[in-house]
Parts: C-alpha cells; sequence; structure tokens
C-alpha cells in the first residue's frame, strides 16, 4: 500500500517552526524570563536589549538547533565531515 509522507515544503515548515519555538524558549530562559508554553506563540512580547554576549550565546543556540534542523531535512548531511558542517 502506498504511504503518504510529508512534503519537503511541509517537512520544512514543520521542522523550522519547532527549531523557532525551541530557540525563543531557550533564548527567553537564558534572560531568566519564564513563559507558559501557551504563551510561546505570542507576538506581543517587548524587544529586549542585547548585549554582545547575548547575542553571542543566543547564536550558539540556534546553531546547535541548526544542527538538528538541517539532517532532518537533508539527511546527506549527516554524511559530511565535521569540519563542512
Amino acid at each position: 500500500p502506498k504511504t503518504h509522507s510529508k512534503s519537503i515544503i511541509e517537512t520544512i515548515r514543520s521542522n523550522h517552526r519547532t527549531l523557532s519555538i525551541m530557540r525563543r524558549t531557550a533564548e527567553l530562559l537564558m534572560r531568566g524570563i519564564d513563559m507558559d508554553s501557551f504563551e510561546a506563540d505570542r507576538e506581543e512580547d517587548e524587544i529586549a536589549p542585547c548585549t554582545y554576549q547575548i547575542m553571542n550565546d543566543s547564536t550558539r543556540i540556534m546553531i546547535t538547533g541548526l544542527f538538528d534542523f538541517i539532517p532532518s531535512i537533508f539527511p546527506e548531511f549527516k554524511e559530511l565531515p565535521i569540519a563542512d558542517k
């Protein structure tokens, strides 16, 4: 029987949403801001001031998330040497 799989666009959209939620949660927790998961989709939040240290930490969070996101979309990424990733 034929199985229905997600299109590449649906997979990217779903995984990008997960990546975005993970980043937002991690960055808020890094700043000591506790937010209810039901509030995670709100877009009325104030923009918090940034420092070089916060930007550095946020970039590390993003890169960590990308290492999970990219292989879920492009399986061949798993085959690359770490230096190329």
